[in-house]
């Protein structure tokens, strides 16, 4: 009666918005990285983390976003059979580059004004889970501090692993994160 319902009307703005994106997109290029973005994951890839990274993959612009999922061991994504078919699932989509990345913070932290706080803060702590995704007591404090270090580091955006891209984000290329 009123022109349906709020979901309804949510999904037709996707849809308009996502008509002008095309058609603003096509006059952008880039030649190196213009959209970084950083995630943290702890564990072998679950559902809800595949989706973040195939929505990533499938809604940012291929040549200018690049999203980093920083992981405590290599290959710690793939260590269980349906971590290892999520990860090739979304290996095998096009789009933007999605790259698995062994966090090692202590030499990362060499040298830098967060030396000492990962020596006797961090490195000093069992931050190991159960299961992935558990919250252990101090498991916020390491995933507050390591936001705030990457992107530091590193420069960027960063995303929890557990949410789901709707549109490019290419409206926030050179601004100054």
């Amino acid at each position: 009666k009123d022109g349906g319902s709020n979901t309804s009307k949510c999904l037709e703005a996707l849809r308009w918005r996502k008509k002008l994106d095309e058609e603003e997109l096509k006059g952008v290029t880039c030649e190196k990285t213009a959209f970084l973005a950083h995630t943290w994951w702890d564990g072998p890839m679950v559902r809800v983390v595949a989706m973040f990274l195939r929505s990533f993959r499938a809604t940012q612009h291929a040549q200018c976003a690049k999203l980093v999922v920083w992981t405590p061991g290599d290959g710690t994504e793939r260590s269980t059979e349906r971590g290892r078919a999520l990860v090739e699932q979304v290996e095998a989509m096009a789009g933007a580059p999605v790259v698995f990345q062994t966090l090692h913070m202590e030499a990362m932290a060499k040298g830098t004004l967060f030396e000492e706080y990962v020596t006797n803060a961090v490195l000093a702590h069992d931050w190991s889970t159960t299961k992935p995704g558990d919250k252990k007591e101090g498991t916020r404090h390491f995933s507050d501090f390591f936001q705030l270090f990457v992107l530091w580091r590193y420069g960027g955006v960063y995303f929890d692993a557990d949410q789901v891209l709707l549109r490019d984000l290419y409206p926030l290329y050179g601004l100054n994160f």
